[in-house]
C-alpha cells in the first residue's frame, strides 16, 4: 500500500478532537505571528524622569504615534517624555496635539529615520464576540519595554463612559482583555494587528493586596474611527476640539425627540423642538444616550448628515457642527514648529500630485463655462500669469460683455476702457482663486509666511436620496491671511493630496464664500480640479473647465 493511501487513511480515520487541536493549533500559532509582528510599534511611554507609566502606539514610520491624553497630561508643560520600544531602548518623545476631551494626544518618536508603524483599522466593523489583543505595559512590568500581551473578546459596541467634561469616551469599544494601568493609551488590535482602539478606561477595584486599582474584567478603548477624524489636527500640534449642535434629544414613548434647539447647526438645517430625531451620521437612531454617544466622536466643522421629521415629512440634511469648547486650565497654545511642518508636509504632497514636472507655471489659460442656478450660461476665455488674471466673460452667442482683472491684491471689471468694481462675493472669490494657483502651489516659501497655519481635519460628503451618505472625502485644511481682513482656507483631500473645499472669509464685511471642487483631470504635465461649484450670500453656480494649458 502506498504512503499517499496510507496517509490518506489515517486523515479519514482522524478522530474530531484531533482535528479540533489541529484549528486550535493554527490560531495559535496566527495569534503569535500577530504579537511579534505588531510587539515593535507598542510604546512605553514615560514624562523626561522616566516616571510615571502609560502606553502607545506608532502609527506612522516617522515616529508618529497615539495615547491617552490622561498619559501625557503630567507633562504638558515641557511636552517632553521619552519612549521605550521592545528593542530595549528609549527614545526622545514630544508631545505635539492633544484631544482633551476625548483623552487622545498625538507624539513623535526621534532617535531613528524610520519606525516599525501599526495600521490602523476600521472599527465600525467590531462585533460582539470577535477576539483582541490588547498591548502595553501594566504597572510598568516590563523594565525592558517588552509589551504584555492579553487577548480576549469584544464584550459590548458603542458603550459610553464619561466623568463631567474630561475622559468621554464616546461610542467606545469594550473588552475583557485584560487592561490594567499602565496600559492607558496602548492598543487594541483585531486578529490581522490592526489597530481598532486605545485602550484607556477600566472598571476597577482596589484591594489592599493589590497594587492599587486592577481590573475587573472590563476594559474600554476608544474606536480608531472616532481618532481618525482628528489625527491630521493632533499632528499638526493643534487642540481636538469636539463638535456640538446645540441641541439635545431625549426619549418619548418609541420616538427620540428634540427637546432643546437653540441657534446653531441643528437650527440652521430647520430642527425645530418636538422634531424626531430618526438617523445621525447614517446610523438609525433608537435612543437619546446613543445619539450623544455618536455626536461626541465629531470634530467640531464635520459636516454630519441628519434624518429627522417634522410633521409628516422626513427632511434629509448635512449640518456642519459648531466647536464645543474642551475645559482648558488657561491658553492651549499650538507647537509653532510642529504646526510650520504640517503646512509644509501638505503643501509639498499638493505640489507632487499637481505638478508632474515639478517646474513652476508661468501662464495658466484655459476656456470655461458657468452655470448659474437659475439656469443662465456664461463661458470664459482665460489668461493667468503671476501679474494679473484676464477674464474675458462671453454670453451663449459669444459676444464679449466684460473683462475682469486680478491681481494678488484687488478684483475689478472693465468694459470699453472703463473701470467697475465687483461685488465682495466676486471679489473674494477671484482672488481666493489665484491664490490657490499662484501661492498654494508655485511659491515655494509659502509655508514660511507668519499668516499661514494648519487648521486640522476636515471632510465633504455626498447623500444620497435616502439621506445615506453616498461619498465621503477626508481633507486637511490649511488657512491664510493675505491681509487682516480675509482668510482663505483650502482644504486637501487625504489620500489625492488635490484641493477639494476652499472656504473664503472676510472680516470687516462678513462675508463667507465657499468653493467645491472635483473632476481631477491633467492637462499640460498638471492634474488641476476641472470643476467647481461656489456659494455664498449672492453667488450659487457650477463652472466646469473645457480646455486647460500651462505654459512654463
Amino acid at each position: 500500500m502506498t504512503a499517499t493511501l496510507l496517509s490518506m487513511i489515517f486523515a479519514i480515520a482522524a478522530s474530531p478532537a484531533d482535528k479540533d487541536l489541529g484549528r486550535v493549533l493554527d490560531w495559535q500559532s496566527r495569534r503569535i505571528e500577530v504579537v511579534n509582528r505588531v510587539a515593535p510599534t507598542v510604546v512605553s511611554v514615560f514624562d523626561e524622569q522616566r516616571l510615571g507609566g502609560g502606553s502607545g502606539v506608532i502609527f506612522d514610520e516617522r515616529g508618529y504615534g497615539l495615547t491617552n491624553y490622561h498619559v501625557v497630561m503630567k507633562f504638558m508643560d515641557s511636552r517632553q517624555g521619552v519612549g521605550g520600544l521592545s528593542d530595549g531602548k528609549l527614545y526622545p518623545l514630544e508631545v505635539l496635539g492633544v484631544d482633551i476631551t476625548g483623552d487622545v494626544a498625538i507624539f513623535k518618536l526621534t532617535g531613528k529615520e524610520t519606525y516599525a508603524a501599526a495600521e490602523l483599522g476600521n472599527s465600525d466593523t467590531l462585533r460582539v464576540g470577535q477576539d483582541v489583543i490588547a498591548m502595553g505595559n501594566p504597572f510598568t512590568l516590563a523594565e525592558d519595554y517588552t509589551p504584555t500581551v492579553s487577548t480576549g473578546l469584544v464584550t459590548g459596541v458603542h458603550r459610553w463612559q464619561g466623568e463631567g467634561e474630561t475622559l468621554v469616551y464616546t461610542d467606545c469599544i469594550q473588552t475583557d482583555a485584560a487592561i490594567n494601568p499602565g496600559n492607558s493609551g496602548g492598543p487594541l488590535f483585531n486578529m490581522d494587528g490592526e489597530v481598532i482602539g486605545i485602550n484607556g478606561r477600566i472598571s476597577a477595584e482596589m484591594h489592599k493586596y493589590a497594587r492599587g486599582r486592577f481590573n475587573v474584567g472590563l476594559g474600554y478603548a476608544i474606536s480608531i474611527n472616532q481618532i481618525k477624524r482628528f489625527i491630521p489636527t493632533l499632528m499638526a500640534g493643534n487642540l481636538g476640539v469636539h463638535g456640538t449642535m446645540h441641541a439635545t434629544t431625549t426619549d418619548y414613548v418609541d420616538d427620540v425627540v428634540f427637546n432643546r434647539v437653540e441657534e446653531g447647526p441643528a437650527y440652521n438645517v430647520g430642527i425645530r423642538e418636538y422634531d424626531r430625531l430618526l438617523r445621525f451620521g447614517d446610523v438609525d437612531i433608537h435612543s437619546a444616550n446613543q445619539f450623544a454617544s455618536l455626536l461626541g466622536t465629531y470634530p467640531t466643522g464635520w459636516p454630519v448628515p441628519i434624518t429627522y421629521q417634522s410633521g409628516s415629512r422626513v427632511f434629509h440634511k448635512v449640518l456642519r457642527l459648531d466647536p464645543a469648547p474642551p475645559p482648558l486650565r488657561g491658553e492651549y497654545i499650538a507647537p509653532e514648529e510642529q504646526n510650520r511642518a504640517a503646512v509644509e508636509d501638505a503643501l509639498n504632497a499638493f505640489r507632487a500630485a499637481a505638478n508632474a514636472s515639478g517646474s513652476d507655471p508661468d501662464e495658466w489659460s484655459w476656456s470655461a463655462k458657468r452655470v448659474d442656478d437659475n439656469g443662465n450660461t456664461t463661458t470664459f476665455t482665460i489668461k493667468d500669469t503671476n501679474r494679473e488674471l484676464t477674464r474675458v466673460e462671453k454670453n451663449a452667442q459669444g459676444d464679449t460683455q466684460r473683462t475682469v482683472h486680478v491681481t494678488r491684491d484687488d478684483a475689478y471689471w472693465t468694459e470699453k476702457e472703463r473701470q467697475f468694481t465687483l461685488s465682495t462675493d466676486q471679489r473674494l472669490l477671484y482672488r481666493a482663486m489665484r491664490a490657490l494657483r499662484w501661492d498654494y502651489l508655485t511659491r515655494n516659501n509659502f509655508h514660511e509666511d507668519e499668516n499661514i497655519r494648519h487648521d486640522g481635519s476636515n471632510a465633504l460628503i455626498t447623500i444620497d436620496d435616502n439621506g445615506r451618505i453616498a461619498n465621503e472625502r477626508r481633507l486637511q485644511t490649511i488657512a491664510w491671511q493675505p491681509d487682516e481682513d480675509v482668510t482663505i482656507q483650502v482644504g486637501f483631500e487625504l489620500d489625492l493630496a488635490l484641493p477639494a473645499r476652499m472656504v473664503v472669509f472676510d472680516r470687516l464685511t462678513q462675508k463667507r464664500l465657499e468653493v467645491t471642487f472635483d473632476d481631477y483631470r491633467e492637462a499640460s504635465d498638471v492634474v488641476w480640479p476641472h470643476a467647481m461649484t461656489v456659494q455664498s450670500e449672492s453667488l450659487n453656480f457650477t463652472e466646469s473647465i473645457e480646455q486647460l494649458e500651462v505654459a512654463r
